[in-house]
């Protein structure tokens, strides 16, 4: 049942008292709970006592309530509104949420310097988003100027805050060894941090190197785990891979069926490899030779 306005005005006036530091922190954790509890309207007024209050985390917290309609209307000039002042407060949340949407273009011009800037802002404050984001675009080199000795520290960061896109993209820094020496079982390490943490890419680089038995023993049923799990989160890769493992029968019975099924979703992400796959398979059927 939605709350009464007189319930309101009693928490409300609840929050108001001791200093401002108290009040703000009231005010949060009582938000952070309603908004658990759906209910939405009280939430926002506490944010908004905490925001009037002086703590600008309170107007980040707001912008993604209207920003993805947290039990409000989406309202895409009003979550930007309240970035853009939580931003300008030094907030390193709002700086890295504001560098998404000018990234992408979302209720705002695209503007790729501008998000690079906003990103360089929240990672120096220490935001591990920002340092992941930014370490793979030094990495890349493709909306900046590539720069490895910036991508690595960055990366290595954000790997350290336990960001596991980070760890993998770091994992793989070592395992080709670019921007550092090569070191097959540092990749090993940062790609099981990565795993452990459902990143499909991790997973999916984890299972490569079982297959191999490059820095690992090698383990072709840990590797169909792992394809499997990634595969099963979307990974083009890791879903290529495990068809070729059900086409091969390697660690799994044979299975052209299943093999046909994950390489037509690699195809369908884009893995051309796959399309090939896909062609022998078609050979196989026509001859009447299929498992």
């Amino acid at each position: 049942m939605a709350m009464t306005p007189e319930e309101m005005d009693r928490i409300l006036e609840s929050v108001s008292r001791g200093d401002v530091g108290m009040q703000i922190n009231q005010s949060m954790m009582l938000a952070i709970g309603f908004l658990f509890e759906q209910e939405t309207e009280i939430a926002i007024k506490l944010l908004e006592k905490a925001a009037d209050l002086g703590f600008a985390h309170a107007k980040t917290t707001l912008a993604g309530i209207y920003q993805f309609g947290r039990g409000v209307e989406v309202d895409t000039p009003k979550a930007i509104k309240y970035l853009e002042e939580a931003a300008e407060a030094g907030d390193e949340a709002a700086e890295f949420n504001l560098g998404l949407m000018y990234y992408n273009g979302v209720g705002v011009k695209f503007d790729i310097p501008k998000a690079i800037e906003l990103f360089h802002k929240a990672a120096e404050k220490g935001h591990g988003l920002a340092q992941c984001n930014l370490g793979i675009f030094y990495l890349d080199g493709g909306v900046v100027e590539q720069d490895l000795q910036k991508a690595i520290k960055l990366l290595r960061m954000a790997s350290d805050q336990g960001i596991p896109i980070a760890q993998f993209h770091l994992g793989k820094s070592y395992e080709v060894g670019t921007g550092v020496q090569k070191d097959i079982k540092e990749a090993v390490r940062l790609y099981e941090l990565s795993a452990q943490q459902d990143c499909p890419d991790g997973q999916c680089a984890l299972g490569l190197l079982y297959i191999k038995g490059d820095g690992v023993a090698k383990d072709p049923a840990k590797a169909f785990k792992l394809f499997k799990k990634a595969a099963s989160a979307g990974n083009g890769s890791a879903q290529y891979c495990l068809g070729c493992m059900y086409k091969y029968g390697t660690s799994v019975a044979k299975n052209y069926s299943k093999a046909q099924k994950w390489l037509k979703r690699a195809a369908d992400r884009g893995v051309n490899e796959a399309n090939n796959m896909l062609r022998t398979l078609k050979k196989l059927k026509a001859k009447g030779e299929w498992f």
